[in-house]
This record gives structure tokens, sequence and C-alpha cells, in this order.
């Protein structure tokens, strides 16, 4: 409903409508400043309450902590003044008050107790750093922040209405002007006044210290959930706290972390109680005591014994929160789920939810208790858990951050004798069974993508009974045909790919990517199972020579992508079964470009052999230009290389035919090729006197096969050029040296007037790179050449604008040498 008593004062903006609650000094209502939601507090303008408003005001200038409420603006007209208050969720009190009551927080759980007592402790310990006195804590004044982020909700306890707060001396005392505050939250000294101990009230000194038995007994309450320590009735409390008698704190047990803590809070005397920077202290102390304990339980829960009950019991009267997590989200309940796989499980499970452990407890990944159990627990209580904590209220299908059931992570981890059964129990108790997660999978979906376990065929197949949705596709367009070809290695992948196909599942189905199931077989599977595989496929009418969406088909990907020992067997198979041995991908690629570009196993020569004599064209140049001799050239660096080079000239390739840009073999070997295995040999391979490298080795089989030595590509670089420019191995010196051995044009120029020194001065960034230019200068090099470009610049012209040496030494080299 719209209030027709809108209120602007200074920009704090607030409807008469949406009142949250009054005080002694004034109302609260829910408002807007410069956007943000916060609470406006707005006081009655009144000549006998001026002085407590600035007060107000003025303390609440001075606080900026996390556990105190924020002042974001105060303004004022002619009746009243309004602090703009950072807007917080419920107070304390609220937490406690029955379901049915209307006022009742309903919000996310608070923080364990230890967490919510550190906050007020710091809190109250800066109130009383910057001496200042609260003097009216209660439960009321006790607010709570909850704000939402990526980890979750974090909430936040803040000290709130400073209307009776005032200012103490360094000793953090003061002069009382009267009786402040509220009475069941009064210390003893204070309630010693009201009953006329002391009838001079103003010659009385007050003591931050009853704000400290205050905090006391706002931690007792919090401990026995919502009742007083010192009774249950007004009168009752005022009494026991003038006699000293806490009759409720024997329900906090001895040994209870906080027992001794709460006690010393609230001594009788100001003199003995303690400070509120000692509480903080003893906080942190505690703090050390309780991690410990939490381990404890957490360990108890992944191996409980037969006395479980009586180790949990004992914990938690230490007050060792039930509920505690570890820095990954985890309680109790979640390392028993995912761990437990003793007799004690079921028992366990029941125990910790009697004892009111959050059953539904997410971990930071998003996990609660069923998800742990349907991971990986191989127990053989595991039905008997699943049924358990559905029946016990878990949520069934909640869901994790990536947006799965308890199902989908069932079929995907899961690899026990019981998975079958576990499946029908969780559908039978009416989980979600096509839920899919935030990538679109289902539970089928895993079940193929990555069981290998006995049961996936029966799993396939209770699924499919149940009502699964076989035909559905991921986000990405994946059908379970493409996931159970895309990486299982399951012996039984043969059969579950017929039974899919029983099933009546889409077998030429295509992602959106344009890949079918064959695709994915050929690209993914090294397996045994790869060759049969490949033959059930084509007999159950798949599209052998389907191409996805760059034009490649399930040929090109075998041998882009295969590895395996099954490789020229499963090139053999699929030409046999009609495959397009020379079709092309929409850039020109075919088979044999793709084995050059992309193969570095021990097979690529026999492979290479195997689709030259099956039929495939030897010559064939991509839209670039680029035949396989060009990708061994510029892309293999294995053991290979030499042989592979030896078999595509002896077999017939045009060994000196040349890419779009003039580029032949050679050009791209000096440019792009560099063995790894050659830079710890080649110091061995000189002291004996052998060939220098299976670079120079790659470089002489070229030449002594026929290439063009001095090709040049469009732009007039021959090899030379492409090795000064782009080689920085410790090849360098040993492949310049035998290319001048072998007769290259060392003087020659490129069509911008470079040559071989001018393109290593200007790039090159090898630690070889003074001794090159030396060995360069030595063969008869022009080293005071000039470019053509500009004015013409020298090979040192070019070394001091090289971004590539940063070493001014270096510099200094090269000056001398040039």
């Amino acid at each position: 409903m719209l209030s027709i008593n809108p209120v602007n004062v200074d920009g704090i903006q607030f409807n008469r409508n949406d009142f949250l609650g009054s005080g002694g000094f004034g109302s609260v209502y829910r408002g807007k400043y410069k956007g943000q939601s916060i609470a406006v507090k707005r006081i009655e303008k009144r000549v006998d309450s001026k002085q407590l408003v600035d007060k107000e005001l003025n303390i609440l200038k001075q606080l900026d902590h996390p556990n105190t409420v924020k002042l974001l603006h105060s303004g004022s007209n002619d009746d009243f003044v309004y602090f703009a208050l950072e807007l917080c969720d419920a107070s304390l009190d609220q937490v406690f008050l029955n379901q049915d009551d209307p006022r009742k927080y309903k919000g996310p759980t608070l923080p364990n107790n230890f967490e919510v007592f550190s906050q007020l402790a710091s809190g109250l310990k800066y109130i009383h750093s910057r001496n200042l006195i609260h003097r009216d804590i209660k439960p009321e004044n006790i607010l709570i922040s909850v704000k939402p982020t990526d980890q979750g909700n974090d909430i936040t306890m803040k000290w709130a209405d400073f209307g009776l707060s005032r200012e103490v001396s360094e000793r953090g005392t003061f002069t009382m002007s009267g009786i402040k505050g509220t009475r069941l939250w009064f210390s003893p000294e204070v309630l010693a006044l009201i009953n006329g101990k002391n009838l001079i009230i103003e010659q009385t000194k007050g003591s931050i210290k009853s704000d400290i038995y205050a905090e006391g007994l706002v931690f007792g309450y919090i401990l026995l959930k919502g009742s007083h320590i010192y009774g249950e009735n007004d009168l009752e409390i005022v009494n026991n706290i003038r006699k000293n008698e806490s009759v409720n704190m024997n329900q906090i047990h001895e040994s209870h972390w906080a027992r001794n803590l709460i006690e010393k809070m609230l001594s009788n005397t100001p003199d003995t109680r303690i400070t509120s920077e000692e509480v903080d202290i003893k906080l942190q102390s505690i703090k050390k005591q309780l991690i410990k304990g939490e381990q404890n339980l957490h360990w108890l829960c992944i191996g409980p014994t037969s006395d479980f009950r009586k180790k949990i019991d004992t914990l938690i009267q230490l007050g060792i929160d039930l509920n505690a997590k570890n820095n990954d989200g985890w309680n109790a309940l979640h390392f028993l789920c995912r761990y437990n796989s003793t007799p004690q499980l079921i028992d366990a499970i029941k125990i910790l939810n009697e004892l009111g452990i959050d059953l539904n407890a997410k971990n930071n990944d998003g996990w609660n208790a069923l998800h742990l159990l349907c991971c990986n627990n191989s127990t053989p209580q595991l039905i008997d858990a699943i049924k358990v904590l559905i029946e016990l209220g878990i949520d069934k299908n909640a869901k994790t951050n990536g947006g799965r059931n308890a199902l989908p992570i069932l079929c995907h981890l899961n690899s026990s004798p019981q998975l079958n059964e576990a499946i029908t129990v969780l559908i039978e108790l009416g989980i979600d069974l096509n839920a899919k997660n935030n990538d679109g999978w289902n539970a089928l979906h895993f079940l193929c993508r990555y069981n290998s376990t006995p049961q996936l065929i029966d799993a396939i197949k209770v699924l499919n009974e149940l009502g699964i949705d076989k035909n559905a596709k991921t986000n990405n367009g994946s059908s379970a045909l493409h996931l159970l070809c895309c990486n299982n290695t399951s012996p039984k992948l043969i059969d579950a790919i017929k039974v899919l196909n029983e099933l009546n599942i889409e077998k030429n189905a295509k992602d959106k990517y344009g890949w079918n199931a064959l695709h994915l077989l050929c690209c993914n599977i090294s397996s045994p199972q790869l060759i049969d595989a490949i033959k059930v496929l084509n007999e159950l009418g798949i599209d052998l020579n389907a191409k996805f969406n760059n034009g490649e088909n399930a040929f090109h990907l075998l041998c882009r992508y295969n590895s395996s020992s099954q490789l020229i067997d499963a090139i053999k198979v699929l030409i046999e079964l009609g495959i397009d041995l020379n079709a092309k991908n929409n850039d020109g690629w075919n088979a044999l470009h793709y084995l050059c570009r992309y193969n570095s196993t021990p097979q690529l020569i026999d492979a290479i052999k195997v689709l030259i004599e099956l039929g495939i064209d030897l010559n064939a140049k991509n839209n670039d230009g680029w035949n396989a001799l060009h990708y061994l050239g510029r892309y293999n660096s294995t053991p290979q290389l030499i042989d592979a080079i030896k078999v595509l000239i002896e077999l017939g390739i045009n060994l000196n035919a040349k890419n779009n840009d003039g580029w032949n073999a050679l050009h791209l070997l000096c440019c792009n090729n560099s063995t790894p295995q050659l830079l710890d040999a080649i110091k061995v391979l000189i002291e004996l006197g052998i060939d220098k490298s299976a670079k120079t080795n790659a470089i002489k089989v070229l030449i002594e096969l026929g290439i063009d030595l001095n090709a040049k590509n469009n732009d007039g670089w021959n090899a030379l050029h492409f090795l000064c420019r782009y080689n920085s191995t410790p090849q360098l010196i040993d492949s310049i040296k035998v290319l001048n051995e072998l007769g290259i044009d060392k003087y020659v120029k490129t069509n911008n007037g470079w040559n071989a020194l001018h393109l290593l001065c200007g790039y090159n960034s090898s630690p070889q790179l003074t001794d090159a230019i030396d060995f360069l200068i030595k063969l008869g090099i022009d080293k005071d050449a000039k470019t053509s470009f500009f004015l013409g610049w020298s090979a040192y012209d070019l070394s001091r604008s090289n971004k590539n040496i940063t070493n001014h030494s270096k510099l200094n080299e090269i000056f001398k040498i040039l």
C-alpha cells in the first residue's frame, strides 16, 4: 500500500506506514538514502531532549566498526531530527520468539555461538576503546545484518541504539546523572542504587564494567535459547541478580567453554569483573580449543564407534558446536556420509539428527549430506542410509552449486554394487529423475560419460524403465550416446552402444558443434574397444562421412587426436568401411595434414605409409598452400622427424613445394622447429664430432634430398633469413654453419634490403646472439650494409631498437663487434 505521507528530509526518504518499531526517544521506519535501503530513526525535537539527541548523534559519528550500527547521514526539519542508519534484518530477541509470532526471525541460521560472542565482544571492546559506555545492552539492541555473497550469507551482529550512551574517563568511569537502561539487564551495582543503598546518585561513579555484566547476561541468554540466566520472570530475575543467584547457570555444563567466561563477566563487584578487552582475549584463547574439538568431532564421524553417542555428548557438553564447519563448509554429517562405511552409519545419522544437526546444511560447493553419501559411499548400508536421510527430512532434490541433485552424482561417481538399487530407491522416494545440472546434463548423461563399472548396462536400463528422457541433450547438444563415445573406457562400451541403440536413441544426432558419436569416438577413445566400437556404430547405421561445423570428418579427428596403438588398425577399418580418404575440411586439410601436424607418437611413420598406400593425395595442399611436409617441418619436434621427412620424400612428395607465402619446408623448419631432445644432447654430439643436431640433420636431409637451398618466399626471404630472424635455440650457430657449408647465398637481401645480419640484430634474443653476429661477419657478410626503408638502418641501429635485448652489457658487446 502506498503511503499518503511521504517524507524527504535532506535526501532521507521514508513513508510513515513503513513502521519498524519505537522506543523511549523516537520511532524507526524503513526508508532510502541515496538509493540504499536504510532504517530511519525519527526523534521529536524537544527542549528537554535536545542535549541527549546531540549526544547520540555525536557518538554515532564516532563509531565505525563492523559490529556497531553505522550512521549514514542525519537531517532535521522543524519538528524532528532524522538519523539514516544501516538497515538490519532483525534484533536478537526475535530469534527466540515462538514460531507462530509474526515478529519471529526466520532468516538464515545465525553463526555458531562462539562466532556471535566474538563479534559482540569485538564491537563492545571497540565502543569502550572510544571512551564510551553503551548503558542499554540487551537483546533488543543487538541487531542481525544479513548480506548475500557469492559464498552464501554474511551474517553480522551489531550493537545498536546509542541513545543512552555517554563518554567516560580514561579509567572507564563517569559521574552518574540518573539510572539509565533496562532493569532486567542491570548490573548488581546499578540495582543497588535503585534499592536506595546510595541515595545521592549524582555523587556515584558509574563504570563501563556494567556493560560487561549486561554482555555476560546476553551470552547466557543466547546459550539458554532465550532464557535469562537469573530466572524466568522480571521479579525473580531482579531479586536473583541482587542476591547473586544465577539459578539457570547449571544449565550450562561446567566444562562448557563459555561457562568460566560468563562467570567472570558476571562477577558481583565491578573491581573483580573482567574488561571488554579481556573478554576478547579470552575468546581468542578459547578459539584454539574449539578448533581442536571440532576436528575431533569430524574425525569421530569418519569412523564412529559403539560409544559414538557418549563421545558426541561429551563434546556437546564442552560447547563444541555440532553444526561446526571446516574451511570447506563440511559439518559432522557431511563427514559421516562421505567417508563412513561402518555398520554404525545408520545409527550415527539418527544420533546426529536427534542432537540437532542441520540436516540440510551445505558445504562451500553446495553439497549436502545426501549428495556426499551418493558420491562415493560403497557401504552395504548405502540403501538404508539414503532412506533414513530422506525420511528424516533432507531435501532430496537439493542441488549443488553446479546444479546437480543426488541422482546424477550417484551415476557419476558411485561404483558400488548397490548402484542400480540406489538409483531405484532415489526415484521411488521422489527425486527428480530428469533434473539437469547447470550445463544441461541429466543422470543418464553422467552415467554414460563416467561410469565404467560392470553395472553400466543394467543402470542404463533401470534409468530408461523408470522414465528418464533418454534423448535429452546437454546445453552443448550432446546426447547420452555422444557422452558414452566421448571417453568411456568400460569393457561394456560396445554393449552400452547397442543398448542405447535398442532404446531408440538418435544415433546420427549432432551436438551444436556438429559432432556425432563417431567423431567423438575417434577423437577420444584409445581403449582396445576402439576398433569394435567403430564397426558397431557403422553397423547400426551411423553416417560414416558426416562432417561437423568445420568440415572435419571422423577420419580427420582420428589422425589428429588418436595416439593409441590402435591408430593404424583404426585407419584401415575406416577406409574399409568406406570413409572418404581424401576428404578435406573447410580449410582444405586432409587426414595426412592432420597426422603430420599433430601426431607425435611412434606410430607416425607407419601411419604416413598406410595413408599413402591406401591412396591419399600425398601432395594435397590446404587453402594456404601447405602440404604434409610443410606441417611436418613447422610443427614436428619428435625423434621421428628425420625418418618422417625421408618417408614423405621417398614416397614422392614435392620437396620444393611452396605455400601461398612462398615458404618451402626448409623455411618452415628454420623458422619455427625446435627439437627439445637436442638441448641436452647437442654438447655431447659436438664433442664426439658427429652430426651436430637433429635440427642440422633435418636441414641436411632436405638439401641432400634436393630441396632448393636458396629458394625465397614472396618477400625475398631465404632459409638463412628465417633462421636468423626466428631461431634462438642452442642450435643457431651450427645451423648457420650447415647452411653456409651447403652453399646458401649468405649475402642475399630480402625485398626490403635486409640481410641475415640485419634480421639477427633486429629480432634475435638468443644467448648465442653475439657469437652468431661474429660468425656471420667472419663469413664475410657486410656488417655496414643498410636496409632500404627510411634512411637505411645498419645492423647496429637495429640491435639498439631490438626490444628483446635488455642487457646493456650485451649491447656493448655487439657494439664492439660491429
